[in-house]
């Protein structure tokens, strides 16, 4: 069987649940990518150069390659990162490094974005970042008869594991610069802050780091909730009432979530998705329902992938995601990645190109 095959009815069901009970997007490192923010092994990769200046970049290779987990590898980096203020505590003092390697390359780092830089900031995002351009669109409205923009009903929330504020600062730069409109985006980076209902929340499962002056700030972000090291994951995987957690797990049972970005590894995920998808399960078979159709029912998010070359590859990927209730949409590239996210905004005849913008070139298949 073509596993290509599975994409018309990942379409499907990611198309009939937006327009019936909405979806919530669950981003990673994918939708950074392209603002030259690393990926998780090249934040990594970063940090060693910083803690091991003249053997880093080969110490990296030999762990990784001999199999340490990266999370055992982050926890290495916090136990040798070197501190030049002694009045910080080594994890505030390892959270600076990492904020360091994370925005190392991006230009608005550590200024941010002032108002008159605020276009030439918008343009560069949607020139070089598609992905991060189209999620963005997905969370927004425009009324045809004011022009304003507003939160999409549609889109629940976002769940992202990301530690990067580019979305939220996309978002306000694009949509919210003139003072009388309303942000669209609200962010949820630990338990005090309190969610908005005339906003879609944002929430940063991770830890949450800015790239302006706000950085530091105890109310406007949260580097001491990172999650990075092996130490970290088992704190906030260990304990189900953590926020994120039962915030995740209500979510998904609530709405069909979409995957973007991520690579669907990550085996605390996978753990939160066994979780929601039995809870079901077992809640259909009390009720009677018929095996074949528990099947289909709980097979109810999406995911997007690259495509292997080898058709059993994807084969397999995708055997170890339908237990997980999880469908695969498949990408010959990561520049389908608008165009497939414009197919679900149009399908309820809003226009994509009010929020998108208007590139004709990103309905290229």
């Amino acid at each position: 069987m073509d596993p290509t095959s599975t994409a018309p009815s990942a379409q499907q069901v990611l198309h009939e649940s937006y327009k019936t009970r909405g979806i919530f997007l669950v981003l990673g490192a994918g939708v950074s990518f392209g603002s030259r923010l690393p990926s998780w092994p090249d934040l990594l990769h970063r940090l060693f150069s910083t803690c091991y200046p003249s053997t880093g970049p080969e110490l990296f290779r030999s762990l990784k390659n001999g199999g340490m987990p990266l999370p055992v590898i982050a926890s290495l980096l916090e136990e040798n990162a070197p501190s030049h203020d002694h009045a910080y505590a080594p994890r505030e003092a390892f959270t600076d490094l990492v904020r360091n390697a994370l925005y190392r390359d991006f230009v608005w780092f550590p200024g941010g974005v002032q108002r008159d830089c605020a276009q030439t900031f918008v343009d560069t995002i949607d020139s070089r970042n598609k992905t991060l351009r189209a999620v963005s669109a997905m969370c927004a409205s425009r009324s045809p008869s004011s022009g304003m923009f507003s939160p999409n009903p549609r889109v629940k929330a976002v769940v992202t594991f990301n530690l990067d504020s580019l979305l939220q600062a996309h978002s306000r730069a694009k949509y919210c610069l003139n003072p009388k409109r309303k942000r669209i985006l609200r962010t949820i980076e630990r338990p005090s802050a309190r969610s908005r209902s005339d906003k879609i929340s944002v929430y940063h499962v991770h830890g949450f780091m800015r790239f302006d002056r706000k950085q530091g700030d105890p109310t406007k972000e949260a580097p001491d909730s990172m999650v990075l090291t092996e130490q970290d994951y088992f704190d906030a995987f260990n304990d189900p009432t953590r926020m994120f957690n039962y915030t995740f797990l209500h979510l998904l049972r609530e709405h069909t979530a979409l995957f973007v970005g991520l690579s669907m590894q990550d085996e605390n995920l996978r753990r939160l998705l066994h979780y929601s998808k039995m809870e079901r399960v077992l809640a259909l078979q009390a009720e009677g329902v018929d095996r074949s159709e528990i099947r289909q029912r709980v097979l109810r998010h999406v995911t997007m992938l690259p495509k292997f070359p080898d058709p059993e590859v994807n084969r397999a990927y995708e055997l170890t995601l339908n237990p997980l209730g999880v469908n695969v949409i498949w990408l010959d590239s990561f520049e389908e990645i608008p165009s497939h996210l414009e197919r679900v905004y149009s399908s309820t005849d809003d226009n994509w190109f009010d929020v998108y913008g208007d590139d004709p070139r990103v309905t290229t298949s």
